[in-house]
Formats: C-alpha cells, structure tokens, sequence
C-alpha cells in the first residue's frame, strides 16, 4: 500500500522526512511514499479538489496522512476509492479558533479555509470519517489558548471528527511528526486497522 502525506499549512514535504523514513521500515510492505504538495496563497477547496484528482488516478491502494491543515484536506479526499486508510495528526477538524481574526488582519486564503465559521470546515468535512481513520491528538499546549490544546489546535477540535479512533499524545503541533509512540501506534493501525 502506497503512503500518501499531506503537510499542513507553511509546510513542506520535508515535515513529513522523518516520519515516512521511519514507517518505511516498520512496515516493510514496498510501499512508495508520495508526497501531495498544496501551497499557502491556495484556498482549501483547490487544494482538496487537486488531492482528490491525484488520488484518483493513484495506482495503488492508499494510506493517506495528514498533518494539521494536510488532515482537513485528507479527510473529505479519504472518499476516493483508492484510499484504504487515513491518518490524522494534529488536524482541526473544528477549524482552529484565532483564525476567525487573523483573517482580518492578511489576504491568504490559508485564515478562510481554517476559521470555524468557514465554508470549507463547515462544509467540507464530512459528517462521519469516510474510511477507518486514526486520529493522532497532540496535547502538549500553550497557556495562551485557553482551552487544552496543541499550541496550534484545540483538543476539542482534533477530537471531533465521529468515526475516527482516537491516541492522544502529550507532544505538541509539530513534535507529533517526530514521536516513535506515534510510529508505534500507526504500524498497529495499519495492521489491526484499530
């Protein structure tokens, strides 16, 4: 099964070297990784729309990985038929609450697609997760929101997604891509699917 990641905002590929470099060898399964690239001046709904044509034109079976920003795209693309598996790290599948003000305050598209109150987090995210998804929960947080959270990302919001199995792990926003607990619970999803 071919492992496909998706980055989160301001990121790159790169976010992701460690992590697939690490399930390459737990899994052993001649997998290819390939690496979905979205940019921060692209609205959400482009971005999903070219995910969603990439994936359809995968041409292998696909666990689909997606950090922060890279989840709420990996989720609703989960639909296509080639993907088998989805994992989430980190994501706000609630939208992440100070972006209702940064928006005010810069033009990218990156503040619209993540506001609570937004179209594509209202109206993207499925109701259900469409395939068996984990969903990895960083809780290492900052004082300054006020709710348990990630540094980023709320807990409420990383844990909202109905149909997901949730593991939360006491790292933060970007430590979650460089965990071996984390490495450790993905290979027992992929094997046992729980």
């Amino acid at each position: 099964m071919d492992r496909w990641f998706v980055h989160g905002a301001g990121a790159s590929r790169r976010s992701f070297a460690w992590l697939s470099e690490r399930l390459d060898a737990l899994l052993d399964d001649g997998g290819q990784s390939v690496f979905f690239e979205h940019h921060l001046d692209e609205s959400g709904p482009a971005a999903l729309a070219r995910l969603r044509d990439a994936l359809d034109k995968a041409s292998a079976p696909v666990l689909l990985f997606g950090h922060s920003l890279g989840g709420l795209l990996a989720v609703p693309a989960s639909a296509s038929v080639q993907v088998e598996r989805v994992v989430t790290l980190s994501a706000p599948f609630r939208g992440v609450a100070m972006a209702e003000m940064l928006r005010w305050f810069s033009p990218s598209p990156l503040y619209d697609t993540i506001r609570p109150s937004g179209e594509f987090v209202r109206g993207a995210m499925p109701s259900r997760a469409p395939k068996p998804t984990l969903s990895v929960v960083s809780t290492g947080g900052m004082p300054h929101i006020r709710a348990p959270n990630d540094g980023v990302v709320t807990v409420e919001s990383q844990r909202s997604l109905v149909g997901a199995v949730f593991h939360e792990v006491a790292v933060n926003h970007s430590e979650v891509l460089l965990d071996e607990g984390v490495v450790a619970r993905i290979g027992e999803f992929v094997r046992h699917g729980t």
